[in-house]
């Protein structure tokens, strides 16, 4: 794998469907470590948001994030994030 560990590929016709480990005592022993099961891709994120400016000194966001293969990992994706902000600002006056 991508760290060192000895792995056995499963595949059909030219697609890696997974990695499997192999003994090896002078690398890992009988395991493979979870960073050499990713598949990486790039991690592609979409943002949008509202901001509701309803007082001088207060503002509401709402937030929408679509993140697809979050971590560069596509076995962990995609990912919809949905967050509310407030904002309060202090105001003082001027002497």
């Amino acid at each position: 794998c991508s760290t060192g560990c000895s792995t056995f590929v499963d595949h059909n016709k030219d697609i890696v469907y997974r990695l499997r480990p192999r003994e090896n005592p002078q690398a890992q022993g009988h395991f493979m470590c979870d960073d050499g099961r990713l598949g990486y891709r790039p991690e592609t994120i979409a943002e949008t948001y509202y901001l509701a400016q309803f007082l001088k000194w207060a503002a509401l966001t709402v937030d929408y994030q679509f993140i697809a293969d979050p971590g560069h990992n596509h076995a962990r994706g995609p990912v919809s994030v949905v967050s509310v902000r407030l904002h309060l600002q202090q105001i003082v006056a001027a002497d």
